[in-house]
Protein backbone atom coordinates (compact mmCIF):
# COMPACT_ATOMS: atom_id res chain seq x y z
CA UNK A 1 0.00 0.00 0.00
CA UNK A 2 1.38 3.56 -0.89
CA UNK A 3 -0.01 6.51 1.32
CA UNK A 4 0.47 10.01 -0.20
CA UNK A 5 0.37 13.18 2.66
CA UNK A 6 -0.10 16.62 1.03
CA UNK A 7 0.51 19.53 3.48
CA UNK A 8 0.14 23.05 3.17
CA UNK A 9 -3.22 23.38 1.66
CA UNK A 10 -4.28 26.07 3.17
CA UNK A 11 -1.13 28.29 2.67
CA UNK A 12 -1.46 27.54 -0.55
CA UNK A 13 -5.01 28.30 -0.80
CA UNK A 14 -4.24 31.89 0.45
CA UNK A 15 -1.25 32.72 -1.67
CA UNK A 16 -3.57 31.59 -4.70
CA UNK A 17 -6.49 33.92 -3.26
CA UNK A 18 -4.11 36.83 -2.56
CA UNK A 19 -2.53 36.53 -5.88
CA UNK A 20 -5.63 36.43 -7.33
CA UNK A 21 -6.76 39.77 -5.21
CA UNK A 22 -3.56 41.36 -6.73
CA UNK A 23 -4.28 40.07 -9.91
CA UNK A 24 -8.19 41.64 -9.87
CA UNK A 25 -6.44 45.10 -8.36
CA UNK A 26 -4.06 44.94 -11.51
CA UNK A 27 -6.39 44.75 -13.92
CA UNK A 28 -8.79 47.23 -12.44
CA UNK A 29 -5.94 49.54 -12.55
CA UNK A 30 -5.32 48.64 -16.10
CA UNK A 31 -9.17 49.45 -16.94
CA UNK A 32 -9.50 52.47 -15.36
CA UNK A 33 -5.70 54.05 -17.03
CA UNK A 34 -7.97 52.92 -20.40
CA UNK A 35 -10.65 54.68 -19.03
CA UNK A 36 -9.02 57.76 -18.91
CA UNK A 37 -7.25 57.12 -22.23
CA UNK A 38 -10.45 56.61 -24.05
CA UNK A 39 -12.01 59.55 -22.01
CA UNK A 40 -8.61 61.93 -23.23
CA UNK A 41 -9.05 60.55 -27.02
CA UNK A 42 -12.96 61.01 -27.43
CA UNK A 43 -12.08 64.82 -26.05
CA UNK A 44 -9.76 65.00 -28.97
CA UNK A 45 -11.69 64.15 -31.34
CA UNK A 46 -14.33 66.37 -30.24
CA UNK A 47 -12.01 69.18 -30.76
CA UNK A 48 -10.77 68.14 -34.06
CA UNK A 49 -13.93 67.91 -35.67
CA UNK A 50 -15.24 71.34 -34.66
CA UNK A 51 -15.28 74.37 -36.86
CA UNK A 52 -14.55 76.45 -33.63
CA UNK A 53 -10.98 76.85 -32.56
CA UNK A 54 -9.29 74.00 -30.28
CA UNK A 55 -9.02 76.87 -27.78
CA UNK A 56 -12.64 77.32 -27.32
CA UNK A 57 -14.27 75.30 -24.78
CA UNK A 58 -16.86 72.28 -25.68
CA UNK A 59 -19.00 71.39 -23.07
CA UNK A 60 -18.85 68.06 -24.93
CA UNK A 61 -15.94 67.34 -24.58
CA UNK A 62 -15.53 68.76 -20.99
CA UNK A 63 -18.51 66.50 -20.18
CA UNK A 64 -16.36 63.48 -20.75
CA UNK A 65 -16.26 61.34 -17.67
CA UNK A 66 -14.56 57.61 -16.31
CA UNK A 67 -16.40 56.20 -13.84
CA UNK A 68 -15.04 52.92 -12.04
CA UNK A 69 -17.53 50.13 -10.97
CA UNK A 70 -17.18 47.08 -9.37
CA UNK A 71 -17.95 45.45 -12.93
CA UNK A 72 -15.42 47.40 -14.84
CA UNK A 73 -14.93 51.00 -15.59
CA UNK A 74 -18.09 53.31 -17.64
CA UNK A 75 -16.63 56.25 -19.88
CA UNK A 76 -19.62 58.76 -20.88
CA UNK A 77 -20.66 61.85 -22.34
CA UNK A 78 -22.73 63.99 -19.94
CA UNK A 79 -24.61 65.91 -22.30
CA UNK A 80 -28.03 64.93 -23.62
CA UNK A 81 -26.74 65.50 -26.97
CA UNK A 82 -23.85 63.53 -27.24
CA UNK A 83 -25.48 59.99 -28.61
CA UNK A 84 -26.67 62.48 -31.77
CA UNK A 85 -23.12 63.43 -32.43
CA UNK A 86 -21.69 60.04 -32.35
CA UNK A 87 -24.25 58.38 -34.25
CA UNK A 88 -26.12 61.15 -35.65
CA UNK A 89 -29.76 61.98 -36.70
CA UNK A 90 -32.27 61.57 -39.80
CA UNK A 91 -30.54 65.45 -40.42
CA UNK A 92 -26.78 65.45 -39.35
CA UNK A 93 -24.19 62.16 -40.48
CA UNK A 94 -22.39 61.40 -37.47
CA UNK A 95 -19.37 62.52 -36.26
CA UNK A 96 -17.87 59.46 -33.52
CA UNK A 97 -15.78 60.76 -31.11
CA UNK A 98 -16.02 57.84 -28.80
CA UNK A 99 -16.08 54.85 -30.60
CA UNK A 100 -13.15 55.55 -32.27
CA UNK A 101 -11.13 56.63 -29.05
CA UNK A 102 -12.21 53.39 -27.70
CA UNK A 103 -11.20 51.49 -30.98
CA UNK A 104 -7.22 53.01 -30.71
CA UNK A 105 -6.92 52.28 -26.95
CA UNK A 106 -7.87 48.51 -27.20
CA UNK A 107 -5.52 48.60 -30.50
CA UNK A 108 -2.72 50.25 -28.90
CA UNK A 109 -3.73 47.44 -25.48
CA UNK A 110 -3.78 44.27 -27.71
CA UNK A 111 -0.07 45.74 -29.04
CA UNK A 112 1.35 45.99 -26.02
CA UNK A 113 -0.10 42.55 -25.17
CA UNK A 114 1.74 41.12 -28.00
CA UNK A 115 5.14 43.17 -26.88
CA UNK A 116 4.80 41.72 -23.29
CA UNK A 117 3.72 44.63 -21.63
CA UNK A 118 6.64 47.13 -23.46
CA UNK A 119 5.44 50.25 -24.97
Amino acid sequence: MITMKVEGVAAIRQALLKAAAKSEQQMMQLLTEMGHDIANGAARNVLAQRKALPSVPSPLADSLMVKTRSDGVVVSANMVYAPFVELGTSRMPPAPFLGPAFDEVVREQARRFRLGGRS
